[in-house]
This record gives C-alpha cells, sequence and structure tokens, in this order.
C-alpha cells in the first residue's frame, strides 16, 4: 500500500472512529436525560449525564490534534 492510500484511509478512519464515538455517546446521554426526566425507569446510570459530555469532549480534542498533525505532516512533506 502506498502512502498516500494509507493516509487518505488513515484519514477516513478517524473521521468514521470519531462520529461513531460521538453518535454512542450522544445517545447515550439523551437516553439518560429522558430516564432522569421522565422517570422511565430504564435503569441508566446518572453519572453519564456529566461523564458523556467529557468523553466526546476527549473525543474531540484527539480529533482536533489528529487533524493539526495531519496537517503539519503534510505541509512539511510538500516542502521536501
Amino acid at each position: 500500500m502506498d502512502t498516500k492510500r494509507f493516509e487518505s484511509w488513515f484519514r477516513k478512519e478517524a473521521v468514521a472512529t470519531y462520529w461513531l464515538i460521538a453518535i454512542f455517546v450522544g445517545s447515550i446521554w439523551i437516553a439518560t436525560l429522558l430516564d432522569y426526566t421522565l422517570n422511565l425507569k430504564w435503569g441508566c446510570d446518572p453519572r453519564a449525564l456529566w461523564i458523556a459530555p467529557l468523553i466526546l469532549c476527549g473525543a474531540t480534542a484527539i480529533r482536533f490534534f489528529h487533524t493539526e498533525v495531519d496537517r503539519l505532516l503534510n505541509r512539511s512533506s510538500d516542502e521536501v
């Protein structure tokens, strides 16, 4: 596999992983919020109301740093 194909695959996988985490954490947060506010007795842990945003912030920070490192590597490879 050449370098460009690998970089493209890696970039797509990072984006897909981020969105999967965001959708999963968001759905758990919404389910917990509904369970907590409407007393639906689903058994959701109310700690997810403050843990889920932290997980999403962490995933967003990792995605941001991944994008910046990728941009720096592309810039440095274009200069060579």
